[in-house]
């Protein structure tokens, strides 16, 4: 089954349910959305068209509140089949790179943050990459957060630490909005946690979300090789970014359970799995 026929019947297993379309048809644009092309094609005849199912997906930003788990992979399983297709274009390639962004900006923060302001070179910049006009840039602050704590590094300020915690800030509180950051690092270690910052890229949900599952689990992989040895040194992982925490204890967690299953299919040479 193609990615395409298997959306299709996903959609064609929501009009057959409809449990949730109360639920979700004011908090979730996919789900209105899809309810309206399938009641279109149903009263008026007009066949969803592949061009219709690409908009479906491109609004979908995986919160996860629909129940339905085959919904969601089979909207990711789209997306990648079309990034796989046409490639991932220049324009989706800045927006997804966060982290590369956030960098860049903060190298030189007083220049990219006056290019902003710049009426014209802003329209430009929002041409290229596709934004509103209306939509407000976040200025890049003069310290990043990794800035910030290479000065700082890890203290626990009074006493011996209670607990020991492994910090993964995130591209936009690393880069973007820094006193997220250090709020949660100074509240911790203000309650006796000792705080460690390791080394960390992009959580990788900007570009699953844009279907490039090839660089997602690059970014993914990366990760947990470099956190699964501070876990055995008996670091608790945390965040303050929703989003990252939803991809490391949510999405990375089922998609490491589905390999563990497929491993053990392969294993099993055929024999009944129960």
């Amino acid at each position: 089954m193609t990615a395409e026929d298997r959306l299709r019947d996903e959609i064609a297993k929501c009009r057959r349910c409809e449990a949730c379309r109360e639920l979700v048809d004011t908090a979730c644009l996919v789900f209105s959305k899809m309810f309206s092309l399938v009641d279109e094609e149903r009263d008026k005849g007009r066949k969803i068209l592949r061009e219709d199912l690409f908009g479906l997906v491109n609004l979908c930003n995986l919160c996860g509140i629909c129940p339905c788990r085959d919904i969601r992979s089979a909207i990711l399983d789209f997306k990648t089949d079309h990034m796989d297709r046409h490639g991932v274009g220049l324009r989706v390639r800045m927006l997804q790179g966060v982290e590369r962004m956030g960098k860049l900006g903060c190298t030189f923060p007083n220049l990219t943050n006056a290019m902003l302001d710049n009426e014209r070179a802003r329209g430009i910049a929002q041409d290229i990459l596709g934004i509103h006009h209306d939509r407000r840039f976040p200025r890049f602050p003069k310290q990043s957060f990794d800035q910030w704590w290479r000065h700082r590094g890890t203290v626990v300020k009074s006493g011996k630490a209670e607990q020991k915690v492994a910090y993964f800030a995130g591209c936009t509180a690393r880069y973007l909005f820094p006193e997220v950051a250090r709020a949660t690092v100074e509240v911790l270690q203000k309650n006796n946690v000792e705080v460690l910052v390791p080394e960390q890229q992009c959580c990788g949900m900007p570009t699953l979300l844009e279907g490039d599952r090839r660089l997602t689990s690059t970014l993914v992989g990366g990760n947990v090789e470099r956190w699964a040895d501070i876990v055995d040194q008996g670091y608790d992982i945390i965040c303050s970014c929703p989003t990252c925490a939803y991809m490391l204890k949510v999405v990375v967690s089922a998609g490491a359970e589905e390999h563990k299953l497929q491993q053990l299919l392969d294993e099993s040479d055929g024999d009944t799995v129960d």
